[in-house]
């Protein structure tokens, strides 16, 4: 149906004099295809139902489908995309790299027709009327309808870069052809690809944020459909909630961020690594040298994200030793108790050596224990004649610079002269909202994408 839907959004409707001639043959014998594969599936899936209802299959699952997809986007997708216009800008080709095919409807350039003196200035002013109307569309996303007047003016898709975007499972929708599916070392390629586009400068991040959240999404489903459980797979969801991680920094403070959505894909993906975790330890494989992966690092991510539930800190104890004794799991269970007993020094004194998944992830933790932290500073050194210096308040704070402090003594009326800090038994004020500190540390610095591929190892060699 997607393909039928394609050929009708079509501008010329797919029809015999389409301007989208090469593209639109290529959907129609994908289409023909399509309705094989469909047919071969469904047989397959009844005979495998059968033979399991006769207890000749076992418990095999009957809906696990194997792709075989060798590119980041199936064939189809890209022709498709191309010809109804979802391509994102990050897909196409530029303008001018290429031409679109020849079509029947193109003729030999025909000589200038003889215009008599006194008509010459009504031609010229139609000219100019329909080079106006065609520029006005070509703005508009618009092209001029009809039969063979002109090419489409959608961009043509880049084959190299173009990535299957997330499309919502439906009641009553099929299941995915295998060739609609990518395996493991597609998806993790796919990963490795996007990890370039984070770090891209020709978008603002904010779009570049979007492009990849909804490629990540697609991966997510893929996974989900293969049922995979791989070494490579565990590297693509790794990578994946490095991204969501690092975006979540680094938009954090805008406007236009769902927050929501984005700590629900996160907390999706931890739950997705941590089932793939336990599998590869029920396995025995979690030694193999051959299957690196930052296994320690990521529970202790999972522990943090969880603050404040003690069944994940028992959980998280239930460990193995080789997990627990982690340095990135021994500040993740510091931080963890000091966040409950409100020990804001412990606290900001390991947050500053933590691996730079768990400061880029406690931002709403290390905001409300600077409130505490300043509520107890007030009660503590409330004195007439005292003067706290602003460079130890930062430091205690954690902040990244005196700025930072100053802000937060000002949004809780202290008073800050001589680059000092003068907390008094005056009512304590109850801001709103807390302030926006400058961000953690190499949150804007830091490629997003270095970030994915290596971890806090990217902070040593951020090139």
């Amino acid at each position: 149906p997607e393909l039928r839907m394609s050929l009708a959004a079509c501008r010329c409707g797919g029809g015999r004099d389409c301007v989208h001639d090469d593209t639109c043959r290529q959907l129609r014998q994908l289409e023909a295809a399509a309705v094989r594969a469909r047919r071969d599936q469904a047989r397959l899936q009844s005979q495998a139902t059968r033979a399991q209802g006769n207890g000749v299959g076992g418990n095999r699952p009957t809906g696990v489908v194997q792709g075989t997809c060798p590119d980041m986007c199936p064939l189809e997708e890209r022709l498709r995309r191309q010809v109804q216009g979802l391509l994102d800008p990050l897909e196409v080709l530029p303008a001018g790299a290429a031409k679109p095919p020849a079509t029947r409807n193109d003729k030999a350039p025909q000589p200038a027709k003889y215009v008599p003196p006194h008509l010459r200035h009504k031609a010229a002013a139609a000219a100019a009327e329909t080079s106006t109307q065609h520029v006005a569309a070509e703005r508009m996303g618009s092209a001029p309808r009809g039969r063979g007047r002109g090419r489409s003016c959608f961009p043509l898709v880049n084959h190299d870069a173009a990535v299957k975007a997330f499309s919502r499972a439906a009641a009553g929708k099929a299941l995915p052809l295998p060739s609609e599916l990518r395996p493991a070392p597609v998806l993790l390629k796919t990963l490795e690809y996007l990890a370039r586009v984070a770090d891209s400068d020709n978008m603002s991040f904010e779009h570049v944020y979007h492009f990849v959240f909804d490629r990540i999404r697609c991966v997510r489903q893929d996974i989900h459909f293969q049922g995979l459980c791989d070494g490579a797979t565990i590297k693509v969801l790794e990578m994946a909630a490095r991204f969501f991680i690092a975006s979540g920094a680094r938009l954090g403070s805008s406007k236009t961020f769902d927050h929501k959505m984005h700590d629900t894909h996160l907390k999706e993906t931890l739950v997705g690594l941590e089932h793939l975790y336990d599998r590869r330890r029920c396995s025995g494989r979690q030694q193999q040298q051959q299957e690196p992966c930052d296994e320690p690092v990521l529970r202790a991510v999972m522990l943090c994200f969880e603050m404040g539930r003690d069944s994940a800190y028992l959980a998280a104890l239930g460990l193995p030793n080789v997990v627990t004794c982690h340095p990135a799991m021994k500040a993740a269970l510091e931080l963890f108790t000091t966040n409950v007993n409100g020990n804001y020094v412990r606290f900001f004194k390991t947050l500053r050596h933590a691996p730079l998944e768990l400061v880029w992830l406690l931002g709403k933790e290390a905001s409300t224990m600077r409130a505490r932290a300043m509520r107890t500073l007030h009660a503590a050194f409330g004195m007439p004649n005292c003067r706290f210096p602003i460079a130890d308040l930062t430091a205690l704070l954690g902040n990244v610079c005196d700025s930072d402090s100053v802000a937060w003594c000002r949004a809780f009326g202290v008073k800050v002269e001589d680059e000092h800090a003068l907390f008094r038994r005056s009512a304590l004020l109850d801001p709103d909202s807390l302030p926006e500190n400058h961000g953690a540390p190499g949150v804007s610095t830091l490629p997003v994408g270095s970030f994915m591929l290596q971890g806090s190892a990217a902070e040593a060699n951020p090139s």
